[in-house]
C-alpha cells in the first residue's frame, strides 16, 4: 500500500495528474498521513470517510511507475 500511495504521491507532486474528478478531488482533501504510537505511519480517509478513488488511481499510478521503470509504454487514462 505504501509503495502504491508513493507513487500516486509522485504523479501529484510532479503535476502529471489532470482531473475533474470531484470524487478523487474531495477524497484527497480527506486523506491522511498519521503516525502511530509505535512510529509506523499509516495513510487513510478521516473517519466516516472513503479512499475508494484514491486507492483505484494510487494502483493505476503504480502500474504506471512499473512500466516506465520497464521501459515500456503504458497509456493512463482516467475519466
Amino acid at each position: 500500500k505504501q509503495f502504491m500511495i508513493d507513487s500516486l504521491k509522485s504523479i501529484v507532486n510532479s503535476r502529471n495528474l489532470t482531473t475533474y474528478d470531484g470524487d478523487f478531488i474531495g477524497e484527497l482533501r480527506s486523506f491522511v498521513e498519521r503516525r502511530t504510537p509505535s512510529g509506523a505511519v499509516t495513510q487513510r480517509a478521516e473517519k466516516g470517510k472513503h479512499d475508494d478513488t484514491i486507492m483505484a488511481m494510487a494502483l493505476a499510478a503504480t502500474v504506471r511507475s512499473m512500466g516506465v521503470v520497464m521501459g515500456q509504454t503504458v497509456v493512463l487514462e482516467y475519466r
